[in-house]
């Protein structure tokens, strides 16, 4: 036996040792260590025999037995009625119907969640497959455009740069927008030099020509690329008593011809049809009129000019807004 074995059998005697034996409690009885020859000598003192020790050891290794296992070795017998006292009174619930209950409730919406991520995953599938069947028949209709042969020559001299949208050709040609007079009720005024430089800007002249050389559209763009807004353009443009071509003849010189044009009708505003009396960043269109200089009737011969030019025979002398 060792040192705790030993006080454990004495205790089983019902002899209490005031010897603290710590670390040694694994020292065998019968061994040199100090704290054994001290115990042993205590046991001589107290009389005990060495049957009395070795019952009181024996004791001392029983098991003590589980106070729910009755003498025939099983479980007591138990209810699973829960009784909580309401208002003094004692109300019993059967704890297997509550637990049941729980249980089919925690089932039930488990399996609520499993089939609510089922029909999530079914939508998720039917999305990607009508996607998936939209690029196939997207792709099977595409037609390529025929590709443009144009000189880097005539591309820089046009200024212009090609790109395209789905089935159709975009041509955008950089220029400015820079309007110098304008008009009202048949009279033409020269805008001032300040209002001149106010309204100035860059601008894009984009024009969408489908695949069989139809002009679809004719925007006029800011220089980020979105639509700019001016005295005669809004969602759309209005270019006066120009009128646009249908077709392209498929020169580039003639999308540059034709830009040059739009430019010099928006280089007149008519103050009689606006589609926006103040575009953002310019000044409101009567301020215009207010700080213009009015040079005459539209239509009626300039003396100036006819004395300019007396001895050209056939020569029609300029009017304003006439094109040279």
């Amino acid at each position: 036996m060792n040192l705790q074995q030993t006080v454990q059998a004495l205790e089983q005697n019902n002899i209490q040792i005031a010897l603290d034996i710590g670390v040694h409690s694994n020292c065998s009885i019968d061994s040199n260590c100090p704290i054994a020859v001290e115990l042993r000598k205590l046991i001589r003192e107290s009389g005990i025999t060495v049957e009395q020790l070795l019952e009181g050891f024996a004791a001392s290794q029983e098991t003590p037995p589980d106070p729910l296992v009755q003498n025939n070795g099983h479980l007591p017998e138990f209810n699973s009625k829960l009784t909580i006292q309401i208002a003094g009174k004692d109300i019993e619930f059967e704890l297997n119907d509550v637990i049941a209950e729980n249980l089919r409730y925690a089932i039930d919406r488990k399996l609520r969640e499993v089939k609510q991520l089922g029909n999530n995953i079914t939508q998720i599938g039917n999305s990607l497959y009508d996607i998936y069947l939209r690029q196939v028949h997207r792709l099977r209709n595409a037609k390529t455009l025929p590709q443009l042969e144009f000189s880097l020559r005539d591309i820089t001299k046009a200024g212009c740069m090609i790109t395209t949208d789905g089935d159709n050709y975009i041509f955008l040609f950089p220029r400015e927008y820079n309007p110098q007079w304008i008009w009202s009720r048949n009279i033409r005024y020269k805008l001032s030099d300040k209002d001149i430089k106010t309204i100035k800007r860059d601008m894009i002249v984009e024009y969408v020509i489908s695949r069989d050389s139809k002009i679809l559209q004719v925007r006029v763009l800011n220089s980020d690329g979105e639509k700019m807004t001016h005295y005669h353009g809004r969602h759309g443009d209005c270019w006066g008593g120009f009128k646009l071509p249908e077709r392209w003849d498929k020169r580039l010189q003639s999308l540059s011809d034709l830009t040059t044009q739009i430019v010099a009708s928006l280089a007149t505003i008519n103050k009689d049809s606006p589609m926006e009396r103040q575009p953002p960043g310019m000044p409101h269109i009567d301020e215009l009129m207010g700080r213009a200089t009015e040079l005459g009737e539209e239509g009626v011969p300039s003396p100036v000019e006819e004395v300019a030019h007396p001895e050209e025979e056939g020569t029609a002398p300029r009017r304003w807004g006439g094109r040279r």
